[in-house]
């Protein structure tokens, strides 16, 4: 049995011929509207409490992450995290070169797409190694 073209299906196995299986459902559902609590997150007091894609430079002196889709470096073992850019996109995935000099990240857009960076560790500009906005993931060098 399969499902196809919203109905049941069943298979023979030895001609593969198909046969809808007749089938209905009476449903009662109520929908509502979500419930929904406004809430005000200051920039400057907000705190994150997950961070993704942890990435430990390879002298161990540095952590890179991403929190709060933004991408953050702190010094280790216990450093204050620091933005690492002024982007507007969200941004993932975290990667030392290695020699720790560099760094690359993947951005994403709903209006744009996304794009691979790269920039070095001590600040600079950051500079697009893709071409054309895609879904990019997990870069490495």
């Amino acid at each position: 049995m399969a499902t196809a073209d919203n109905r049941l299906w069943r298979f023979d196995v030895a001609s593969g011929a198909r046969s809808a299986i007749p089938f209905s459902a009476r449903v009662e559902q109520s929908v509502t509207d979500a419930l929904r609590f406004p809430q005000r997150l200051d920039a400057a007091t907000r705190r994150a409490r997950l961070v993704r894609w942890p990435v430990e430079s390879p002298d161990g002196r540095t952590l890179l992450f991403s929190a709060l889709g933004q991408l953050y470096v702190m010094d280790l073992p216990s450093g204050a995290p620091r933005r690492v850019t002024d982007s507007k996109d969200l941004e993932y995935a975290p990667a030392f070169s290695q020699d720790g000099r560099e760094i690359a990240w993947v951005t994403w857009n709903d209006d744009t797409g996304g794009q691979v960076w790269r920039r070095p560790l001590s600040g600079g500009a950051a500079t697009a190694v893709t071409r054309s906005a895609g879904q990019y993931v997990n870069p490495a060098f």
